[in-house]
């Protein structure tokens, strides 16, 4: 947990996005200077006076303030997060198919099924690829296991594709991975990019499956492994985005080895 989330809590690319903003504030303020050349402008909260010879000297400034701040609030948060999600239920997933897996240099997806960005979210999970066929996924905080196990899971094409993408609209500035593995990848992308309707389906189906496994979790979590476990189960096998499952058809036997199929 501490390696993983190290990854994503100090990766520079915040810190690089913040100062190409600011950058860019200072840039635009120039053409608002007074009759001497002196800007007068706001920035997080602090009101700062200088003249246009002195901005390239003022960006600097900026930058060496904020690389301390960046450095303490980040080690904090990483702290404050290990602790958020130190009993989430976390799982290794295997892509069982013919697509491989890439990465980048920002490694760590934060995803939520809220559509937020936010770090701190109840319905957030983070996926970090391990090699070319799996990858490390801690579930939303609100999924609780005690006995602190890895969970094994098995995915098919669509699951690889979307944290494909994902990992590379995440990249800063390397996108990682075998050679032939890269390859792959970009021709993939070619369907999301051009809005070929077999890339729109995996994106549906992975946000099925999504959505209708967190409502199994649910079921587990209220009712424990029984009947009305069994009977959510059996519903989900019957979508056909779920009938040839790995994971599911072994809660299936496991539910009959229980007496309660």
């Amino acid at each position: 947990m501490y390696a993983c989330l190290s990854f994503y809590f100090r990766t520079p690319k915040f810190l690089n996005q913040k100062n190409e903003n600011i950058k860019n504030i200072i840039d635009r303020s120039l053409s608002y200077a007074d009759e001497k050349g002196y800007i007068r402008l706001e920035l997080d909260d602090e009101i700062i006076k200088f003249h246009t010879r002195e901005a390239e000297e003022v960006k600097q400034d900026f930058v060496k303030h904020n690389k301390s701040i960046f450095l303490y609030e980040h080690l904090q948060s990483w702290i404050d997060f290990v602790k958020y999600k130190s009993n989430s239920v976390i799982g290794v997933t295997k892509i069982d198919d013919d697509v491989n897996i890439i990465t980048s240099d920002n490694p760590v997806n934060i995803h939520s099924s809220l559509n937020t960005k936010t770090a701190f979210n109840y319905s957030d999970f983070i996926r970090m690829p391990l090699d070319k066929k799996h990858f490390l996924e801690i579930l939303p905080s609100k999924y609780i296991d005690t006995e602190l196990r890895i969970n094994r899971l098995t995915h098919k094409n669509s699951h690889a594709l979307t944290t494909n993408d994902g990992s590379f609209e995440n990249a800063e500035n390397w996108v990682l991975g075998y050679p032939e593995t890269i390859e792959q990848h970009l021709k993939n992308r070619e369907m999301f990019v051009n809005g070929n309707p077999k890339a729109e389906e995996y994106v549906r189906v992975d946000k099925i499956k999504m959505e209708k496994m967190f409502e199994f979790l649910d079921v587990i979590k209220e009712n424990g492994l029984s009947k009305n476990t069994s009977a959510k189960l059996k519903e989900l096998l019957s979508l056909s985005e779920f009938n040839d499952d790995t994971n599911l058809l072994s809660y299936k036997e496991r539910f009959i080895k229980m007496g309660i199929w």
